[in-house]
C-alpha cells in the first residue's frame, strides 16, 4: 500500500468510532487546506475521531468523499436542525474509511464551524498538510507563524500592512489566468480613496524584504500597501507590478518570501486583495483581524468553488484574465 506520513488524532469529543482519512494531494498549500478542512468537518459531524493519513492509491473498502458529496453534506446542514443533520449524516455515512478526492472550496459551511476547526487545529498541532509536490506543513502553521531563528542583526517577523496585495503571476501568465492588473490598480484607487490616505513621496518607493527579515540597519520605512508575490522573474512581472502604481503617490513593498510567511502577511493584513488562488483566500478565511476583504468576481464554473465570501464585509471587484500577449498589449507603454 502505497501511503505516506500517518498523522493521528487523538481527540475523543463526540468520538462514537475511529475513522481513517485518506487525502489525495491535489494542489499545493491552499489546496490541501481546504481539503483538511472539509476533513476535519466531516468527522465532526458524524461524531468520531479520526487519523489522518496521506495517499495516492485507492483504497479497498473504503468509501470517497468528492466535491459532490460534500456538497450533499453541505445540503444537509442548510435544511435541516443540527440534530437532525449529524443524525442524517451518521446513518448515511457508517464506513470507517473515507478517502477524501476533491477540492472542497467552500466558504459558509467553515465559517459555521469556524470555532471548532481552531480548536482541533490547536489540539492536533503535529498534523500535516501535504501538496502535490510531496511537501509538507504543519497544520498549526495555518494558525501561527513558525518561530524564525534571530540573529543578532536580523529581526524576523511578520509584517502588517494596511493593504496587502495578492497578486499570482508566474503559470498564471503562462495559462492565461492572471488578473488583468487594471483591476488591481482600480482595488488600490478604491482604497486609497476610502482610506483618504496618501504616502508623502513624489514618486512610488519599494523596497524588497525576502524572507520575511528586516535588517535593523535599515532606516525606517513603514508604508501602508504591500504586494505579496513570488519573486518577479521577468521584465514583464516586473511591469505588471510598477503598472499598478503608476501616477500613484503612495510608497509600497514587495513582499516575496516562503510561502508561510507570505501567507501570515496575508492573514495579517487590515484589508486583503485576494487573488484567483486558494492560498489568499484560506488567509482571509482564517484571519481574526482583516476589517476587509476585496474578492476577485471570478466565474463559477466549477462544482467545487463557491468560496466567495471570506469574512462578511467582503467587496467584489471584477477581473478580466489575461495571457502573455494581452498582458505585453496592456503594459507596452511601461
Amino acid at each position: 500500500m502505497d501511503t505516506m506520513p500517518s498523522l493521528r488524532s487523538s481527540a475523543k469529543e463526540h468520538s462514537i468510532a475511529h475513522t481513517t482519512i485518506y487525502n489525495v494531494p491535489q494542489g499545493r498549500l491552499g489546496n490541501a487546506a481546504f481539503r483538511y478542512l472539509a476533513s476535519i468537518v466531516f468527522l465532526y459531524l458524524r461524531g468520531t475521531d479520526g487519523e489522518f493519513v496521506y495517499q495516492r492509491r485507492a483504497i479497498k473498502h473504503s468509501c470517497t468523499i468528492t466535491d459532490n458529496c460534500f456538497l450533499e453534506i453541505m445540503n444537509i446542514i442548510h435544511d435541516k436542525n443540527m440534530d437532525a443533520a449529524m443524525a442524517n449524516i451518521r446513518s448515511k455515512y457508517r464506513g470507517s474509511n473515507y478517502v477524501f478526492h476533491g477540492y472542497f472550496q467552500h466558504d459558509e459551511i467553515y465559517k459555521k464551524f469556524k470555532t471548532h476547526i481552531l480548536r482541533h487545529i490547536e489540539m492536533h498541532p503535529e498534523e500535516l498538510l501535504m501538496s502535490d509536490n510531496n511537501t509538507t506543513q504543519k497544520v498549526i502553521d495555518l494558525l501561527h507563524h513558525p518561530n524564525p531563528e534571530k540573529t543578532k542583526d536580523i529581526i524576523c517577523r511578520v509584517r502588517t500592512y494596511d493593504l496587502v496585495l495578492h497578486v499570482r503571476l508566474e503559470d498564471f501568465i503562462r495559462t492565461g489566468q492572471a488578473i488583468d492588473p487594471r483591476c488591481i490598480k482600480r482595488v488600490v484607487q478604491q482604497f486609497l480613496s476610502a482610506t483618504a490616505t496618501s504616502a508623502p513621496a513624489e514618486t512610488s518607493a519599494v523596497k524588497k524584504i525576502h524572507h520575511g527579515c528586516r535588517r535593523q540597519s535599515s532606516p525606517p520605512f513603514e508604508p501602508n500597501i504591500c504586494v505579496v508575490v513570488n519573486e518577479l522573474t521577468t521584465e514583464l512581472e516586473r511591469k505588471y507590478v510598477n503598472y499598478i502604481f503608476e501616477e500613484l503617490t503612495t510608497q509600497y513593498v514587495i513582499e516575496t518570501n516562503d510561502i508561510i510567511t507570505d501567507y501570515h502577511i496575508m492573514k495579517n493584513a487590515k484589508v486583503l486583495m485576494c487573488s484567483c488562488s486558494t492560498i489568499s483566500w484560506m488567509a482571509a478565511l482564517l484571519s481574526d483581524v482583516a476589517e476587509h476583504v476585496y474578492f476577485p468576481n471570478y466565474p463559477h464554473t466549477r462544482i467545487h468553488e463557491t468560496f466567495r465570501k471570506p469574512i462578511d464585509n467582503t467587496t467584489y471587484y471584477d477581473i478580466e484574465l489575461c495571457d502573455e500577449a494581452k498582458l505585453l498589449q496592456i503594459l507596452s507603454n511601461t
